[in-house]
């Protein structure tokens, strides 16, 4: 159970709330500046199959393939760039 006196705190600090149970309390929380973050008090890998994956479990894996996308374009232009320097000399 989340404490609600701790609640306004976290979203003025930047967290934005992303999931309520049912009985309204805050059951998960993001922060939006991050490519992924997420925190959960349940465990969306329990509810997650191989053919359905939960929402939270595909969206931390495309962030993990954006990522990766990122940093393979970064270090093909970066050894493009030592390439051509080399070349100049």
């Amino acid at each position: 159970m989340t404490n609600p006196a701790f609640v306004p705190r976290w979203l003025a600090a930047g967290l934005r709330a992303a999931a309520h149970g049912s009985d309204g309390d805050l059951r998960a929380f993001e922060l939006p500046s991050l490519r992924f973050f997420v925190a959960t008090l349940f465990q969306p890998q329990f509810s997650s199959s191989f053919e359905r994956p939960h929402p939270i479990i595909e969206g931390y894996l495309r962030a993990c393939a954006g990522a990766a996308t990122v940093a393979t374009t970064a270090s093909n232009e970066a050894s493009r760039r030592t390439r051509a320097s080399s070349e100049l000399r």
